[in-house]
C-alpha cells in the first residue's frame, strides 16, 4: 500500500521531475526501457519515433510544459503505450536526476541516450556549460547507479576545444567527460542535420525566402555533409543493442559532400525561387551573428553556427558502417524534392520579402499568361503609335479612344478576364473589368459632348494606365521573360514594359528628352514592379490618384 507521500504513475500522466522520488512503482513495471533526455528536442522527437516503430519502450525525459513534437503527435500514452513523459525545466536546474529520480523508478532501463543541446544561452541552468556540461555529467552519474546500462551522447562533427565558440568547446569537453567515464558509452557526431523541424536548412529556406541575395560567410568554400535526421537515429538505435559500437565514437554525415553555396542552390531549386549566393565578409557576418540573439528569442543565425558553416562540417562514415555491419547506413541526401516537402513545415518567421516575385505559385500565375505576349506586345506597339499620332494634333484622347474602347468591350472578353485575373476571384475579377469599362465610357460620354472637366484627361490616363498598360500589357511580359525554364527576378519584365510606357508618355507630352524619359521610367518601372510584387492594381491605382489630388 502507498504511503500518503507515494505517487503512482497515473495512465497518460505527465509527472514533473520533483514528483519521480516519490514513486511507488517502477517506470513500465519493471519492462525495459531506454530513456532519452531531451525528447521534445528536434533529434530526440526524431529518435523516440523511430524507437517506438521498432517496439522500444521509451521515457522521454523533457521540458515541461511545451507542446508535443509534430512527429511525436501521434504517439498515445495508454497503459499499453510504449511511450511516456517526465517533464521539467533545464532553465531552473530541475534536471537533477540523481536527486529527483529514484533508482526503483528506473528498473529496466538499458540505455540512457542524451540528445540535450542549446545554440544560444538563456538564463539559470540554460547555458552552454549547463546544457551541455552539467546535464551529462549527472546523466553518467546516473548510468553508473544503474546495471548495464549503455550511454549514448549525441554531439556534434565539428566538437573541439575552441576559444571563440562555447558551443564547440562544451561539446567537445562533455565527450571527453563520457570517454572518461567508465560508462559503456557511444558518441555521435552528426554533422548539419535536415529533416521536419531542423534548423540550420530551415534557416537557409527562409533566408531564400526573403531575398534573391543570399550572403554567403566569406567566399562558402566550408565542406559539409548535411545528414538525415532519420539516419541520425537510425544509427543511435543501431548502436543500442550492439556490443561492437561500446566505448566508440562515431562520425554520421550525409554521402554527399558540398558546400554553403550549393546547399544554397538546392534550397533555390526545391522552394522553385531563382537565388544568387554571393560573397559576403565574414566580419560583417559575425557583427550580425552577435545581435541575433538579443533580437530574437529564436534566432536565425548564431555566432556557433556561423563558425560551423563557414568553416565547414564534414566526416567519415566508414567506421560505423563497419562496426554496425549496415553499409545502408547515412545514404539519404539533401535534394530539391526533399526540401520543396518541408517547405511547407517551416513556418514564415520574417514576415516580409523584398522578391518582386515571392513563392513559385506566384510564378505559376503570371507564367499562365504567356501565351498572350505577342498580343501584349502588339498592344506596346499601338500605344506608342497612338501617342505619336496624339502629339502630332490637337486630339491628344486619340491615344485613350482606342484602349478604352478595348475597356468598354473587354469584360464579355475570355481573353482580357484571364488579363485581370491576378486582380483577386471570378466575381471580383467581373467586377473590376465592368467598373474599368464603366468609368471609361462615362469619360468618352463627357468627352463626346463637349463637357470640359478639371482633370479629366488626367484621371483618364490613369485608368488606361492601370488597366491596359499596367495588366494587359505588363503580366504577359512578365510571364514570357520572367517564369519561362530559367526563372527571372522580376526585373526584365517590368523594365521592358516601363521602358514602352515612358516613351509613350513622353510622345503624349510633346516633351521627348532624355531626362523626363529617364523620370518616367523609374516611375513606371516602380509602378510596374508594385503591381507585380501584390498581383493588384490597387498600389498602382492608389498612388496615381494621390498624385493627381496633389497637382490639382
Amino acid at each position: 500500500m502507498n504511503t500518503n507521500n507515494d505517487v503512482t504513475l497515473e495512465v497518460g500522466n505527465t509527472l514533473h521531475v520533483s514528483q519521480c522520488a516519490k514513486l511507488s512503482n517502477p517506470f513500465f513495471s519493471g519492462e525495459q526501457f531506454v530513456l532519452v533526455a531531451g525528447g521534445s528536442g528536434f533529434v530526440g522527437s526524431h529518435l523516440i519515433s523511430s524507437l517506438v516503430s521498432q517496439k522500444y519502450r521509451v521515457l522521454s525525459v523533457q521540458r515541461q510544459g511545451l507542446p508535443r513534437p509534430s512527429v511525436l503527435a501521434n504517439l498515445a500514452i495508454d497503459s499499453n503505450s510504449l511511450f511516456n513523459l517526465i517533464g521539467c525545466d533545464l532553465a531552473d536546474g530541475g534536471f537533477d536526476l540523481l536527486k529527483n529520480i529514484s533508482t526503483q523508478s528506473l528498473v529496466g532501463c538499458t540505455a540512457i541516450i542524451n540528445c540535450i543541446g542549446i545554440k544560444c544561452e538563456g538564463k539559470g541552468f540554460n547555458t552552454m556549460e549547463g546544457a551541455h556540461l552539467e546535464v551529462t555529467r549527472k546523466l553518467l552519474e546516473l548510468s553508473k547507479t544503474l546495471i548495464n546500462v549503455h550511454y549514448t551522447h549525441d554531439s556534434v562533427v565539428c566538437a573541439r576545444k575552441h576559444e571563440r565558440s562555447k558551443y564547440h568547446d562544451t561539446k567537445a569537453t562533455a565527450e571527453s567527460m563520457a570517454q572518461e567515464s567508465n560508462v559503456p558509452y557511444t558518441i555521435i557526431r552528426p554533422s548539419v542535420i535536415f529533416g521536419r523541424g531542423d534548423d540550420m536548412i530551415s534557416n537557409l529556406v527562409e533566408g531564400v525566402r526573403v531575398s534573391p541575395f543570399f550572403p554567403l560567410p566569406g567566399f562558402g568554400t566550408g565542406i559539409h555533409q548535411p545528414v538525415s535526421v532519420l539516419d541520425v537515429a537510425d544509427s543511435i538505435v543501431s548502436c543500442l543493442n550492439n556490443d561492437n559500437s561500446k566505448q566508440k565514437t562515431y562520425e554520421v554525415v550525409g554521402p554527399d559532400r558540398m558546400t554553403v553555396k550549393e546547399m544554397v542552390n538546392i534550397v533555390s531549386l526545391g522552394l522553385d525561387l531563382p537565388t544568387y549566393a554571393l560573397p559576403f565578409p565574414l566580419i560583417l557576418h559575425r557583427v550580425v551573428a552577435e545581435l541575433m540573439p538579443v533580437i530574437f528569442s529564436n534566432p536565425p543565425i548564431t555566432p556557433s553556427q556561423l563558425t560551423m558553416l563557414s568553416e565547414g562540417m564534414a566526416g567519415d562514415t566508414t567506421p560505423i558502417r563497419q562496426d554496425l555491419k549496415n553499409p545502408n547506413l547515412c545514404l539519404r541526401t539533401l535534394s530539391p524534392e526533399l526540401v520543396s516537402q518541408l517547405d511547407i513545415t517551416i513556418p514564415h518567421q520574417i514576415p516580409f520579402s523584398t522578391r518582386i516575385i515571392t513563392s513559385s505559385q506566384h510564378y505559376k500565375r503570371l507564367g499562365s499568361l504567356a501565351d498572350y505576349f505577342h498580343r501584349a506586345l502588339l498592344m506596346a506597339c499601338l500605344g506608342i503609335f497612338l501617342s505619336f499620332i496624339g502629339s502630332q494634333s490637337s486630339l491628344k484622347f486619340l491615344y485613350c479612344v482606342p484602349f478604352s474602347a478595348l475597356v468598354v468591350i473587354a469584360p464579355p472578353l475570355k481573353w482580357y478576364r484571364r488579363l485581370i485575373a491576378h486582380n483577386g476571384t471570378i466575381l471580383n475579377e467581373v467586377v473590376v473589368g465592368c467598373f474599368a469599362g464603366a468609368v471609361q465610357a462615362w469619360l468618352l460620354w463627357f468627352f463626346s459632348v463637349k463637357i470640359i472637366l478639371r482633370n479629366v484627361d488626367n484621371l483618364l490616363f490613369l485608368v488606361i494606365d492601370n488597366f491596359i498598360w499596367l495588366s494587359g500589357i505588363l503580366f504577359p511580359f512578365v510571364a514570357r521573360f520572367e517564369c519561362g525554364a530559367n526563372k527571372g527576378l522580376g526585373f526584365i519584365g517590368p523594365s521592358l514594359v516601363a521602358l514602352f510606357w515612358s516613351f509613350a508618355m513622353c510622345l503624349v507630352s510633346e516633351h521627348v528628352e532624355w531626362t523626363a524619359m529617364l523620370f518616367r521610367f523609374v516611375v513606371g518601372l516602380m509602378n510596374c514592379l508594385m503591381v507585380v510584387r501584390f498581383e493588384g492594381l490597387l498600389p498602382s491605382l492608389a498612388s496615381g490618384l494621390v498624385l493627381l489630388l496633389m497637382s490639382r
